[in-house]
């Protein structure tokens, strides 16, 4: 038997094996060139954060990523950083706002293989543009605005309305920081903050709306830089007294307006014969006449004769917000004889200091000069003066009065002889809910108590006594804009008895036009049937400017 035997050889091959399907990871004889497969943000993506690191991901791990090969146009600095087939470019800032940026990554990127990419890949994203005021109502610097609008500002994007709150939407006068009691509303829909003051500006009053502290729903702060806005001067144009025993005119005063509104010259007049005022038989009594500066504030009242003398005048020195800081009274034209120059003779003066909130601290009046003989210096003689305190809403607490100038002689010293003093509270909503005044040595003389509606529209005020009886009260009534239409004073009794009427009428843009205070309901003792009521005043409004 022949056996046969096979040698079986084996071919052991030492080396990498090398895969011809490019994997991820493979080198060797990869001839494969990494591509784009995504990038964040995406391709024209809008509305983009800021805050975005901009990513972009390859088919495959890749090298050789950096701040050369990884760029942001406009030119941004940054760190570029590889994890696998992502790479990320961290800006050391944020980027700006509403700019169209281009992210580029060149072929300077390989894979672990070497393989570069075929082109550089470039994609664009534009970052969120900040929150900004579209419009505003009333417009900035705007007149002749109703007292009894709405402030509406319309922005352009979405805001977080958890941002949006009395605290931080604050309408008030430029002269005085303390907010307008007002209902804040935020509308998503219409991208609006509507600002509706509880009750009617005041007229001819500047007002400043600012906004801070609102955001977007990315956390982007709101631009806004404020508005200011004049309301309806609404001035008087006339005003007739009437003798409320007889109900016959006893005298009326009659305005004129320059074309801005401001008083232009207002003269006080005597009916003739036919008791009639403003009728050619009217006797003509002083008038007075009013100068202002560029910025519409009031620096001179000039009174007159009936032949048109002048008889004396007030100068007003006024602060950068329009607060009266000084008053000088002169009634004599001195030594010159002519009026309005440096050696007129002064009658007394007063002066008023202000925090920087716009709430007058002081009011000081000087009646005389001092032992120098000199006007505005420290030893001019005060005839009173007044030192209150505000709270840190603008409320104003406590007033103190003084009336002499203690035992050194020295006025607005600690030993000054104080008068009396008055103090004030308030309800959450900031509306004074009662008010004390005192003597001197602390007892109560009169107390007033004030009632708000759900609208916080006052309807009621009663005074009472030291021994707390009320004495009098008063109630008020309001059309449905809350301007107040009539007020009705009442004396306290069994039944109560009414002792005088106010009413009001006013036109659609919230401007009065008369005022009638009756004094007695007439002998038919109604006070709503007016044709036999006595009326001791009747004024007459412009409500064009």
């Amino acid at each position: 038997m022949t056996v046969f035997s096979r040698t079986l050889v084996v071919a052991v091959l030492v080396g990498p094996l090398v895969s011809c399907s490019g994997d991820k990871g493979s080198t060797g004889n990869d001839a494969t060139s990494p591509v784009v497969s995504s990038t964040d943000p995406a391709d024209t993506a809008t509305n983009v954060s800021v805050q975005i690191a901009p990513q972009v991901v390859f088919s495959e791990d890749v090298a050789g990523a950096t701040t050369g090969t990884f760029t942001l146009s406009p030119s941004v600095a940054g760190t570029v950083s590889t994890a696998g087939g992502t790479v990320t470019f961290t800006p050391t800032s944020t980027l700006d706002h509403d700019t169209v940026y281009t992210a580029t990554v060149t072929t300077g990127i390989t894979d672990l293989a070497g393989n570069p990419q075929v082109a550089n890949y470039s994609w664009t994203f534009t970052t969120a543009a900040l929150p900004t005021v579209v419009s505003t109502s009333p417009l900035d610097g705007a007149t002749k605005v109703k007292v009894i609008d709405s402030v509406v500002v319309t922005v352009s994007k979405s805001l977080d309305a958890g941002t949006i709150s009395g605290t931080n939407v604050v309408l008030h006068t430029v002269n005085n920081v303390k907010a307008v009691p007002a209902i804040v509303a935020y509308n998503d829909t219409y991208k609006t903050i509507t600002v509706k003051p509880r009750r009617p500006l005041s007229y001819g009053a500047k007002y400043a709306l600012e906004l801070t502290g609102i955001t977007d729903l990315d956390g982007y702060a709101l631009v806004f830089s404020g508005i200011t806005f004049l309301t309806y001067l609404n001035p008087i144009l006339q005003v007739v007294n009437y003798n409320s025993s007889t109900g016959l005119v006893s005298n009326c005063m009659a305005n004129i307006i320059n074309s801005d509104g401001t008083l232009q010259r207002s003269g006080n007049w005597s009916p003739g014969a036919d008791n009639v005022c403003f009728t050619g038989d009217d006797v003509k009594g002083v008038y007075y006449g009013y100068l202002y500066d560029t910025t519409g504030y009031l620096t001179r009242a000039v009174t007159y004769s009936n032949a048109d003398a002048v008889l004396g005048y007030s100068q007003y020195t006024n602060d950068a917000l329009g607060n009266w800081t000084q008053i000088i009274n002169y009634n004599g034209a001195g030594p010159n004889a002519t009026w309005f120059n440096s050696d007129d003779v002064v009658q007394n003066w007063m002066s008023r200091t202000y925090d920087t909130g716009g709430h007058r601290l002081s009011d000081i009046s000087f009646s005389a000069k001092g032992v120098d003989s000199t006007w505005f210096t420290a030893d001019d003689t005060s005839a009173f003066y007044s030192v209150t305190t505000f709270d840190a809403n603008g409320n104003l607490i406590h007033s103190d009065s003084y009336n002499g100038a203690g035992i050194d002689g020295q006025w607005r010293t600690s030993d000054d002889v104080r008068s009396g003093y008055a103090d004030w509270t308030y309800d959450a909503d900031g509306n004074a809910i009662a008010l004390g005044t005192y003597s001197a040595s602390g007892t109560l003389s009169q107390s007033t108590t004030w009632t708000y509606d759900t609208n916080e529209w006052m309807t009621e005020q009663t005074d009472y006594n030291a021994g707390g009886v009320a004495f009098s009260y008063d109630s008020y009534s309001y059309d449905t804009d809350g301007n107040q239409t009539e007020g009705r004073f009442m004396t306290p009794g069994t039944p109560d008895v009414m002792t005088g009427l106010l009413q009001y009428t006013f036109d659609a843009n919230g401007n009065r036009l008369t005022y009638i205070r009756y004094t007695s309901a007439g002998s038919d003792g109604d006070w709503y049937l007016t044709a036999d009521n006595k009326r001791d005043v009747k004024y007459i409004y412009d409500p064009t400017h």
